[in-house]
């Protein structure tokens, strides 16, 4: 059987609508995507990290494949008309991704969005409060944290901070690709305009843009838990989830558990206003990277900017 190679890779960046837009693509019917998201394939050479963060082994850990015999099998199921492509946001932020991708790869479509940085570091931390891991009971408490953390190998969701530092690892990906295997996205423009995104992306990884596909799905989004008993059901390990693997498919267990998981989520706003000091001295530390982006990308990024 031939083996089949990823058409395009959504690389990141977390926090920023990837979840969203991946699961959107997989409506088309000239797009197949596997099941797991964030397979993580090209962030490590040949062995996953022992990251050291609170329940990073039942994250990143889990979903993360090593084998490229298991990788390429997650494209097996690809028919001849579609393209396929993974989403790993690790991709973006690990510095080694992009030259491996570039080695296996050469001709692969890679697509990034961008969040403000602020925004996309609250959402962040929202996403582990939610998921009961954070104990930091403010995000100022936890920033604080992050540089110890990052030295103690937490997974890189915990690097509120690092993560939203995208100019260098914007740089790393135009120094090895060329502009029309790069489509960069402003998370704000996904937000405002997602059938006019959509399409752009169809148009970039090569499917008829004039598919109609439903942009209104949320899918992993921040927020507060509406029952911890639930949320712990349906992500940790217990004979409830045992058994149900006897008798449903993967498939179906996906669908069933996104709908638990939206339904248990009470929406916490990321968008920030009304901003503390503390946000306005990030923002101001982000201004210098955001004027850079602004250069080598041409978006107009101007909305990110502190407004005094």
């Amino acid at each position: 059987m031939t083996t089949k190679y990823p058409d395009f890779l959504i690389v990141g960046a977390a926090k920023a609508g990837t979840s969203a837009l991946f699961r959107i693509l997989g409506q088309h019917p000239s797009v197949f995507i596997p099941q797991n998201k964030e397979p993580n394939f090209f962030a490590f050479d040949g062995s996953i990290p022992k990251y050291a963060g609170i329940h990073d082994a039942e994250t990143i850990v889990r979903n993360s494949i090593c084998d490229p015999n298991e990788y390429y099998g997650l494209f097996r199921d690809c028919k001849s008309h579609q393209v396929t492509g993974e989403a790993s946001t690790l991709y973006l932020y690990d510095k080694t991704a992009p030259s491996r991708i570039k080695e296996t790869l050469p001709n692969v479509k890679i697509i990034i969005v961008l969040r403000n940085p602020v925004e996309r570091a609250l959402s962040a931390y929202n996403h582990l409060r939610r998921d009961l891991r954070e104990d930091s009971e403010s995000f100022e408490e936890a920033l604080e944290k992050e540089h110890l953390r990052i030295q103690q190998r937490w997974e890189h969701l915990w690097h509120y901070k690092a993560v939203g530092e995208y100019y260098d690892q914007l740089l790393r990906y135009k120094n090895l690709f060329p502009d029309n295997k790069l489509l960069i996205i402003n998370y704000d423009d996904f937000l405002s305009s997602p059938d006019m995104i959509i399409k752009d992306v169809c148009e970039f990884i090569g499917v008829d843009s004039s598919v109609s596909l439903d942009v209104g799905q949320k899918y992993n989004q921040s927020g507060t838990l509406k029952s911890h008993f639930l949320h712990k059901l349906i992500n940790h390990p217990n004979l409830l989830k045992k058994g149900l693997k006897l008798i449903t498919s993967k498939k179906s267990r996906k669908f069933v558990s996104l709908k638990l998981k939206n339904w248990n989520t009470a929406p916490k706003p990321s968008r920030v206003t009304n901003i503390s000091d503390d946000y306005k001295h990030l923002s101001r530390y982000y201004l210098e990277d955001i004027v850079n982006i602004e250069k080598i990308t041409g978006l107009d990024l101007s909305a990110w900017k502190i407004q005094e």
